[in-house]
């Protein structure tokens, strides 16, 4: 499932493709910064309307400190749509990338 990518820039997308990998739920993140982290489901909330989603592991990332997508959360919501909040980390450190739909 790819639910509608969102760009850091105007005119670039990150699509997030969500597939199961054996009982595993797994999105890829295919990042404008180059890198491709993986990430598992490892919440489910609100009857399976609210994912959490973890780092797992990353393609084209040389280093665990250089930035990338750490987490996402995603709210599916009654009419289809998906509401998805972004981890950034970098250096040691998380920041929130802010909400998006």
């Amino acid at each position: 499932m790819e639910l509608g990518g969102t760009g850091a820039r105007p005119g670039e997308t990150m699509p997030p493709l969500i597939y199961m990998d054996g009982d595993r739920l797994l999105p890829t993140h295919y990042c404008v910064a180059k890198n491709q982290p993986r990430l598992q489901a490892t919440r489910f909330e609100d009857g399976g309307r609210m994912v959490t989603f973890t780092f797992l592991d990353a393609t084209n990332l040389p280093s665990r400190d250089t930035g990338h997508i750490d987490s996402l959360v995603f709210h599916f919501n009654d009419d289809g749509s998906a509401t998805r909040r972004r981890t950034w980390y970098q250096e040691r450190k998380e920041s929130r990338t802010g909400t998006v739909e």
